[in-house]
């Protein structure tokens, strides 16, 4: 019977200790932003929306989900982001949820004759996926330049450098949490292509310690 009880603990502590690996495996393929920025530096007029539906594909894992951008004022502008999120780590899929946005202000204008746009901003984002949460507050600085094609279309490329807090913990439930905040800095860099006055294509990179790509379609109106 000894033996019986001692085998049954040693199983239920490998049990354990697998379920915290799987956890924190999870856990560091969460390490990173997902959501990204999808806009150029150019503000939306004030009382001008831009609406936005894109896909994901990110180190093991995967996301759809959609922005609303307003222009609040000449030159300031902000936009909410919400979809979903699925990630894979040792064979398991789990998905969740994620939310974000950003407020920016810009202070260079390409059209008026400045070398390119540039704009500064805050940014938040949270992502929940059972167990674990992420949530992120911080700043960056984005430029662009439309270049004006043959048919008066613009290509626009564009990128975003991001400085932020990020808070990742894992809930383990009867064994309490593991939680973590670091200093996490990242690099957006895309491209805006006009294919009509009110649609756009566009793609981005994300390179930090994940690395992931987004691509979808932006509507003005």
């Amino acid at each position: 019977m000894l033996k019986t009880y001692e085998g049954g603990r040693m199983r239920h502590k490998t049990v354990l200790a697998l379920t915290l690996v799987l956890f924190l495996a999870v856990f560091a393929t969460s390490q990173a932003q997902f959501l990204g920025q999808l806009s150029t530096a150019q503000s939306p007029s004030p009382g001008k929306s831009m609406v936005g539906g894109y896909f994901g594909i990110y180190e093991d894992a995967f996301s759809f989900f959609g922005q609303y951008r307003y222009g609040f004022a000449n030159y300031f502008d902000g936009a909410i982001k919400a979809g979903l999120i699925s990630i894979d780590a040792g064979g398991n899929s789990e998905a969740g949820l994620l939310l974000g946005g950003d407020l920016k202000y810009q202070v260079l204008d390409a059209v008026l004759g400045d070398p390119f746009d540039l704009a500064f901003g805050g940014l938040a984002e949270f992502a929940l996926v059972d167990p674990f949460t992420i949530l992120s507050l911080g700043g960056y600085v984005l430029g662009s330049y439309p270049f004006e094609m043959r048919n008066g279309r613009h290509v626009s490329p564009y990128g975003r450098f991001n400085m932020r807090m990020q808070r990742e913990e894992v809930d383990l439930g009867p064994f309490g949490d593991v939680s973590n905040t670091d200093l996490e800095i990242g690099l957006n860099l895309g491209t805006q292509v006009e294919l009509t006055q009110a649609w756009g294509l566009i793609g981005e990179f994300f390179i930090e310690d994940q690395i992931g790509f987004v691509m979808g379609f932006n509507y003005k109106f």
